[in-house]
């Protein structure tokens, strides 16, 4: 009933119904994130420098990002992908479930999970940059592309698209007339 009575109050403010299931990320769930951020594991240190400043595809990565209760390693929001690392501690007795419901969390989401053992990474890193690019090729198949925008209005010095000149930079162009 609760529930209710706050999904009616925002609508009454005027608050877009895509907004109702953002949560707040807790503070302590920040930090934490942020804390795992400073002190990464060898296999993170060495998947963030292939992430990192768009080096991969051109795709954005963000490392130990809070989505929902759980913390992905990296995570390119553009295509949703997140990319976990397994240690040793993912083959201990009662982790394969912890997984299971973790993937299905994110998937609900909408988030493709890709899972890479931390020895596959060692021992084979071609291969793991293969999987990397597969599924970012994928995904971004998948992804529909952005709308166009509206053009912008003209600025001070610039005439419409009816107009003789602009001028950028200091010199005035022409288009081209038909």
């Amino acid at each position: 009933m609760r529930g209710l009575r706050l999904i009616r109050r925002r609508v009454e403010l005027g608050v877009p119904r895509y907004c109702f299931h953002v949560r707040k990320i807790s503070p302590r769930m920040k930090e934490h994130a942020r804390a795992m951020r400073h002190e990464p594991t060898r296999s993170e240190g060495r998947m963030w420098c292939w992430l990192r400043n768009r080096r991969f595809a051109g795709q954005k990565f963000r490392r130990q990002v809070p989505i929902g209760r759980y913390i992905v390693d990296f995570y390119c929001a553009q295509l949703k992908i997140a990319i976990e690392l397994d240690g040793r501690h993912h083959s201990m007795a009662g982790m394969d479930e912890y997984d299971d419901f973790r993937t299905l969390y994110l998937r609900k989401r909408g988030i493709y999970v890709l899972r890479i053992p931390n020895e596959l990474l060692i021992r084979d890193s071609l291969m793991v940059e293969e999987m990397i690019s597969a599924t970012i090729n994928l995904r971004a198949q998948s992804q529909p592309p952005h709308p166009p925008s509206a053009p912008s209005p003209p600025k001070a010095g610039e005439k419409g698209s009816q107009g003789e000149t602009c001028v950028l930079a200091g010199e005035s162009f022409s288009p081209p007339h038909d």
